[in-house]
């Protein structure tokens, strides 16, 4: 049995809590769409590591779904704008981790454990979570 894909044991439980720097970000920000949002994803993140139920995993899929669509709106209203040199390197960034996330959920590699310090698990897929939280934060600072 894969122990390290349940409870506690998954890296991506506790990976999945940097979306609460989301809720923040928003938060002051006043995007309650994205507070919304991140909000359902931080619970469904976490029911899904903790316990790989399938049912949880779709609608854990459909928030992300939802967030990839309201960013891409957000980063594309802001992008016909009149923007700053400093907006465009962050829309420049936020597409850089939009595609990095791409690739390692496409590629498969977000899904292949290995141990690192005697923690085995999925630790690219956690680094898929950091990447598409960062992504995010700059979008919702835009």
């Amino acid at each position: 049995m894969d122990d390290y894909l349940y409870g506690f044991n998954n890296v991506c439980v506790f990976s999945s809590l940097i979306f609460i720097t989301n809720i923040i970000i928003a938060h002051y920000y006043d995007n309650d769409i994205y507070v919304f949002l991140f909000s359902c994803l931080l619970v469904t993140s976490l029911l899904v590591h903790y316990t790989q139920n399938e049912i949880i995993c779709y609608i854990d899929k459909f928030f992300i779904f939802l967030i990839i669509l309201y960013g891409g709106y957000l980063v594309f209203n802001k992008g016909i704008c009149d923007c700053s040199a400093n907006e465009y390197f962050c829309i420049f960034t936020i597409i850089i981790t939009f595609l990095a996330c791409v690739y390692l959920y496409l590629s498969g590699i977000s899904n292949c454990p290995y141990e690192i310090y005697g923690v085995y698990g999925n630790h690219n897929h956690a680094l898929l979570h950091f990447i598409g939280s960062f992504g995010h934060n700059l979008i919702a600072t835009l």
